[in-house]
């Protein structure tokens, strides 16, 4: 099937998803951050949902790509996105087997964690614990301010 280069307008007339249910619940939607960039689809987001999730851009891959460097620059438009047009934002998956970065299960010199030492399991608790709980803070101040080292932009 082939989509047409100029797409149709959306049918701004219809009745908004989460007006029509927000005496039961919120609707939400997984966005990738492309959506931020299109003013259409923004506006499609703002008129159907009043909740958001970052479609992959809050995985680990993407706030931390080295160890002890997180970036926020794009969560931070998430939250920005959010708290200014008074939607909710809800986390996602938090770790996906295809979205951590390989320093995650190596040792410092590149050579593979060892499942079966003690010590290479305490490394990656450790790690997860660190990404988790920067994550965590992300989500309950909606802000990242002072969970991590934000000077490591």
């Amino acid at each position: 099937m082939t989509v047409p280069i100029a797409a149709k307008e959306p049918e701004w007339e219809i009745p908004s998803l989460c007006q029509q249910y927000s005496q039961y619940f919120s609707i939400g939607v997984a966005i990738p951050y492309k959506v931020l960039q299109n003013p259409v689809e923004r506006a499609m987001v703002l008129k159907h949902f009043n909740s958001i999730t970052a479609e992959n851009e809050m995985k680990p891959d993407a706030l931390q790509r080295t160890e002890g460097n997180f970036t926020f620059d794009i969560a931070d438009q998430y939250v920005n996105f959010a708290q200014q047009n008074g939607i909710g934002i809800r986390g996602h998956t938090l770790v996906w087997h295809s979205q951590v970065p390989n320093w995650f299960f190596q040792h410092s010199d590149g050579t593979p964690l060892d499942p079966s030492n003690p010590d290479d399991k305490q490394l990656l608790r450790d790690r997860l614990k660190s990404y988790s709980n920067c994550y965590v803070k992300i989500q309950r101040e909606s802000l990242c301010m002072g969970c991590c080292k934000r000077g490591n932009r």
